[in-house]
């Protein structure tokens, strides 16, 4: 989800002493590896797709048997008073970064990521758009995915944050704007500690339902719609009609198969041209002439990004862009 700003800080405050024993007690094997091989990332699942050990967005979410033996771990995500979606804690090592990327993934269209930072050091710096800070042990924040972003351990220790992710509520919005539009000091200020309660075992409140397949016609429309308002000027009529172009020819498809065969997952075979395997041959057949130019310019300039920033090639799906996939910070 786009922000207003690089960063915003929550005001909330948590006892990191205490989160950091409960991540130090997690066994070895809780910690996976980065889904794409990534040095010195890796992760322990604790809301995830059936609650299992896995980097999934598809399917309904659980809690894991990780996040049960954290009790101050499920008060934090309680204290939110939010649905909570996929979550975990991420762990960078000692000298490792994560490199410039941008988390396309269409999980991240309507969510955010809430980080609480567990083990730290003053050394290890936050890059999001233009600005850099350092994320303080027991704070919270949100921080714009949408954006290019790396984080860089140069400390001689291990960097953990407890990541979640969520499309929050309207009076969790409203605290967000407020804090946006607030000096981050001065946000610090007045942030409300959460204490570890020894008697407290919350109930948390997790996503059941994951996105279908193949788009609803009005999801599609407000998608192009949103693509199309982050268009920059002196680009706008030329991309604004490939974007028709793009979809005018499945919109008319989409009420009908999906009403006919949306509950039992056939109707996703009448779109094989959105299908991730076949997703480069559709795109190459587009008969908008711009359009073609467009695609053949954004692929080499992905292909020297990966070059240059080390980012690789990926197409924007609702599976998500291999790119920035958003598993390592």
């Amino acid at each position: 989800m786009r922000l207003s700003r690089p960063f915003i800080r929550l005001p909330w405050r948590f006892d990191a002493a205490q989160l950091a024993a409960e991540a130090l007690a997690l066994p070895s094997a809780a910690w996976m590896p980065h889904p794409n091989g990534t040095a010195g990332n890796s992760a322990v699942a604790l809301i995830s797709s059936g609650g299992g050990d896995n980097d999934s967005f598809e399917g309904e979410k659980r809690a894991t048997p990780h996040l049960a033996a954290c009790q101050y771990m499920r008060q934090v995500m309680a204290s939110f008073g939010v649905v909570l979606s996929r979550s975990r804690l991420m762990k960078l090592d000692a000298g490792a970064e994560v490199g410039l990327h941008v988390d396309f993934n269409y999980h991240w269209f309507s969510r955010v990521r809430i980080h609480i930072p567990v083990l730290t050091h003053p050394s290890v710096i936050f890059h999001c758009g233009a600005e850099r800070l350092h994320m303080g042990a027991g704070e919270c924040w949100l921080f714009d995915s949408w954006r290019r972003h790396n984080v860089v351990n140069p400390a001689p220790r291990e960097r953990i944050h407890l990541v979640i992710d969520t499309a929050g509520s309207s009076s969790f919005w409203e605290m967000a704007r407020s804090a946006a539009a607030s000096d981050a000091e001065a946000v610090a200020a007045t942030a409300q500690l959460v204490p570890f309660d020894r008697e407290a075992h919350p109930k948390l409140n997790v996503e059941r339902y994951s996105a279908p397949s193949v788009m609803a016609p009005g999801e599609c429309a407000a998608l192009v719609s949103h693509c199309g308002l982050r268009i920059q000027p002196n680009q706008r009529r030329a991309l604004a009609h490939c974007l028709r172009a793009a979809v005018a020819g499945i919109r008319g498809r989409l009420a009908g198969t999906l009403a006919s065969a949306r509950a039992n997952g056939r109707g996703h075979a009448a779109f094989p041209g959105v299908d991730r395997k076949d997703a480069p041959a559709a795109a190459s057949q587009s008969s908008c002439p711009h359009h073609r130019e467009q695609r053949h310019r954004r692929e080499r300039g992905v292909r020297r990004a990966g070059v240059e920033r080390g980012l690789g090639a990926g197409k924007p799906t609702k599976h998500g862009l291999r790119a920035g996939h958003g598993h390592g910070i």
